[in-house]
């Protein structure tokens, strides 16, 4: 179970301690009893599933320039946890999520990390009322 301490000593709580699980929403956070989901066993999740052993597989061939690359790129994706805090992904959760994204659109896996370059700027539109 995640614990996140704050000055007041009532922290935010997330994850799981046997049967209970810690969580938040927008109303704030709660526990609850932990339930388990049904498999679901249908063709969609077993494509995925075998997506992902192919890749898996995949990654062990990779050259050390080549899982360098996926490194450096893992270092640019910044993703936030459900605590709020912030990190970046490891090179083979970033060829993962390039990869499995490629795949779900009908592409074939890359063995090089593309180049990646964050926006050079943010869009920002100013509307100006004036009266008739």
């Amino acid at each position: 179970m995640k614990y996140l301490p704050s000055l007041m000593g009532v922290g935010q709580l997330s994850g799981k301690a046997g049967s209970t699980v810690a969580s938040r929403n927008k109303a704030g956070s709660y526990l609850r009893t932990k339930v388990m989901p049904k498999l679901v066993q249908n063709a969609a999740t077993s494509s995925v599933r075998g997506n992902l052993s192919t890749l898996a597989s995949t990654w062990r061939t990779l050259t050390d320039i080549q899982r360098a690359g996926w490194s450096g790129l893992g270092d640019t994706i910044v993703r936030t946890d459900s605590l709020g805090a912030t990190y970046t992904l490891t090179g083979f959760q970033a060829y993962l999520l390039i990869n499995r994204n490629l795949f779900t659109i009908g592409l074939t896996a890359i063995a090089t990390a593309p180049a990646y370059s964050p926006p050079a700027s943010v869009l920002t539109v100013t509307v100006t009322a004036t009266s008739v």
